[in-house]
């Protein structure tokens, strides 16, 4: 598994990458924390302020195929 944290990449196992995204997901209290991939995933902090930002963003993500990670409720 690869992961991109701040413009950086690191190869890990999947033991290791869930770890990260533990931690990713607590550092993110509502919005989206990661994208993924195949075995590709780039972390992120992308904060928003209504429930209607957030699914624009997370439906644009999964039209180019990606699996997105969030916190708050999500209609997409």
């Amino acid at each position: 598994m690869k992961v991109l944290i701040n413009d950086h990449v690191y190869e890990m196992g999947r033991k290791a990458y869930r770890s990260v995204l533990d931690i990713a997901k607590q550092s993110v209290p509502f919005g989206i924390y990661a994208v993924k991939k195949g075995d590709f995933c780039e972390l992120k902090k992308e904060v928003f302020t209504s429930h209607e930002e957030m699914n624009k963003q997370i439906v644009e993500y999964q039209k180019q195929g990606f699996r997105v990670y969030f916190n708050g409720k999500s209609k997409a």
